[in-house]
């Protein structure tokens, strides 16, 4: 949430005994000090106090931060409830003692109390940014909530984004649109984009692109809001068939990037290395957007520039920057970070405190929904790494399953297939075929060559399940396809012996003779130079020349890359996307 004060900019106060009255005169527009000291910070300070304060005050003297403070004082004690907030405030930023705070924040809840909204704002920012009194959602969600009552666009932003963030108030999405809306209806251009990112997401509205884009093109247009024009290049990117979309969208992303949001660096880089947008690919400029991008705080970007600098990818192999880039993005609990750092701990596996640095880097990965990490911490309770755990290796193992992951799902069926322990302190898993076949199939469905293999056997022998030729086929040329052994030698006997639809001698042979060539198993290779031999004596001789064409020419399929994370991971709320509290 965009945190702008309405009080007080940071500079040395004077003490609560300074309340005297010096004599001043009202500054003229020109005369008004420009410096700023904190960006979080109001900027019109000094335009607030001349409002608060009577016009006597300012009276044959220049205007000067001291005396508006004083004068502010002065008028806190005579009941000017607008001029007690912005004391209050001052009293609770200037911190010099914990007396001086308190008092300061008593002075802006009696202002907010009697309806004052600079009060309520500045006492919800206060305690939500948690810099100067200790943090508390609850209180701060009341202020909000007081102040967008009376209408307040300002508060409605705020409000909205504590239903969004879950600040003080379970998280509601539907809420967050409803007072973004109120916001943006009042031209918060902040809201605008905040509003346009909800109907674009669908969270808590209806998905309504059109809409959208029309709140997202005011808040750029209007309010220059550069995150708005990152969404709007995220809009127009999805379009990526549509030609003109792709270059409306990387004027914005690029737009964006140049006033320097991290995301929309990100999102260049993507641009630049893919061809999108009328650009052509251009690694230089990936490179360089990717490295901006991380120093600007996007996560996923630091993440990437650990792996560049481990792998060499555009950067010198650097183990030492690497880990620095591993460690910013592990630190907002970047899934995939998390792994390869518990990776890189699990190098020295006789050193324990490696081994107990890898199993919290893990362990944080499986929290975060990285679905191989859940694999692995189940793994490593079974082994007893750092001390047996059965119970919360089964935990982790159904976890990574019930999440998709094939690996988990395929050994979850070995387990109940066989009714055997998965380490050797453990207790067995109960025997229970039906249990067993229900994750042997989602491992199948879920791409497991092995699993595709065991399954299609099954479905042609009727082993455990109803006989099914027509998917064991499928499954069968799936796994051999994508060059898995066993399953090309069972689809060469399958073809041989009449298991399946096809009939033809030469594609069996074909089938055989891969399996035999690769094969690192010497039963595998013998069973396949069995069933080799059988369909060679059905060939001719121009038939078995046209088979090791085949077989020479053959190229297995590459097994698809399967994303460890589980789907929706950014919406974990301890991941952080960039360096802010906040990022959308």
């Amino acid at each position: 949430m965009q945190k702008i004060l309405h009080g007080l900019a940071m500079f040395a106060l004077v003490s609560t005994a300074y309340c005297q009255l010096p004599a001043a005169s009202i500054p003229s527009a020109d005369e008004m000090p420009t410096q700023t000291f904190d960006d979080r910070l109001s900027t019109n300070w000094y335009a607030a106090v001349i409002a608060a304060v009577p016009a006597r005050y300012w009276a044959n003297t220049n205007f000067d931060v001291v005396k508006a403070t004083n004068y502010i004082c002065q008028e806190s004690r005579q009941g000017n409830d607008v001029a007690q907030a912005l004391w209050g405030f001052a009293l609770v930023v200037q911190s010099n003692s914990p007396e001086a705070s308190s008092t300061g924040l008593q002075l802006l809840r009696g202002s907010a109390e009697k309806g004052c909204i600079a009060a309520m704002l500045n006492l919800g920012y206060l305690l939500e940014g948690g810099k100067y009194v200790r943090k508390n959602y609850n209180e701060a969600f009341h202020w909000f909530n007081q102040a967008a009552e009376a209408g307040n666009a300002e508060a409605e932003l705020q409000l909205g984004g504590c239903y969004h963030y879950g600040l003080g108030t379970t998280p509601d999405y539907s809420m967050a649109a409803k007072y973004y809306r109120l916001s943006a209806d009042q031209t918060n251009f902040v809201a605008m984009k905040s509003l346009g990112y909800l109907l674009m997401s669908g969270y808590g509205v209806k998905t309504n692109e059109a809409e959208a884009e029309y709140w997202l093109l005011r808040a750029a247009n209007e309010g220059g809001n550069r995150r708005a024009m990152y969404d709007l290049g995220v809009i127009y990117s999805l379009k990526y068939t549509d030609t003109n979309a792709m270059v409306d969208g990387f004027k914005w992303m690029e737009k964006s990037a140049e006033l320097g949001d991290a995301l929309a660096a990100q999102g260049l880089a993507n641009f630049y290395y893919r061809g999108w947008g009328g650009t052509e690919t251009n690694l230089a400029s990936y490179h360089y957007w990717r490295l901006k991008a991380a120093l600007l705080g996007a996560t996923d970007s630091q993440f990437f520039m650990g792996q560049a600098y481990r792998l060499g990818d555009g950067v010198p192999k650097d183990p030492e920057n690497s880990l620095l880039w591993y460690g910013r993005a592990a630190s907002k609990n970047h899934p995939e970070a998390l792994y390869d750092l518990a990776l890189h701990y699990l190098e020295d596996k006789t050193n324990r405190a490696s081994l107990q640095m890898a199993h919290e880097f893990m362990v944080r990965a499986a929290q975060m929904g990285h679905r191989e990490a859940q694999l692995q911490c189940a793994l490593s309770c079974f082994r007893g790494d750092l001390g047996a755990d059965c119970e919360s290796g089964n935990q982790w193992l159904t976890k990574a399953a019930e999440n998709g992951w094939p690996k988990a799902e395929f050994i979850l069926f070995q387990l109940y297939y066989n009714g055997v322990a998965p380490g050797k302190d453990c207790p067995a898993y109960p025997k229970d075929k039906s249990e067993a076949i229900k994750w042997l199939r989602r491992a199948a469905d879920h791409g497991n060559l092995q699993a595709q293999s065991i399954l299609a056997v099954m479905l042609i022998r009727g082993l455990d399940v109803e006989p099914d030729k027509a998917a064991a086929e499928k499954l069968l040329r799936d796994a051999a396809a994508h060059g898995f052994v066993s399953a090309q030698n069972d689809l060469g006997f399958a073809i041989l012996s009449g298991y399946i639809a096809s009939t033809d001698p030469e594609e069996a042979a074909m089938w055989c003779k891969l399996a035999m060539l690769h094969s690192f198993d010497p039963n595998t290779s013998k069973r396949a130079n069995v069933n080799l031999s059988s369909a060679l004596a059905r060939l001719t001789a121009d038939q078995q020349q046209d088979m090791e064409r085949r077989v020479s020419g053959f190229n297995a399929l590459a097994i698809p890359e399967i994303d460890p994370k589980v789907k929706d991971w950014q919406k974990n709320p301890a991941y952080q996307q960039e360096d802010s509290q906040y990022g959308h």
